[in-house]
């Protein structure tokens, strides 16, 4: 499908499919998002962890890095509230053989 802005039109040119069109009329901006969410239902709040501070990267070598990582920040009192390990913090750091 395409969706072709004009100078005085909106012009969509489709092989085949269904189209669901919706317009909220408003007559306000707040109107027209109270009809959208009305319609499609409100957000799900986020766990409250995740709103909190965050520290990531690759490369670990074993469970005491990470371990120096959080005391370092506790030490600097900068607030942590999840560290990720990536992908690279595999079983081969903790001495298991893949």
């Amino acid at each position: 499908m395409d969706i072709l802005l004009r100078d005085n039109y909106l012009q969509y040119r489709a092989i085949g499919g269904i189209f669901d069109l919706y317009f909220y009329t408003g007559p306000s901006p707040k109107d027209v998002v109270q009809q959208y969410v009305s319609s499609i239902g409100l957000p799900v709040m986020q766990q409250y962890w995740t709103f909190g501070f965050h520290q990531c990267r690759w490369g670990y070598n074993n469970i005491s890095a990470l371990e120096n990582v959080v005391q370092n920040y506790k030490d600097a009192n900068i607030p942590l509230e999840t560290i990720w390990t990536d992908i690279d913090c595999n079983s081969r750091a903790f001495g298991a053989d893949i």
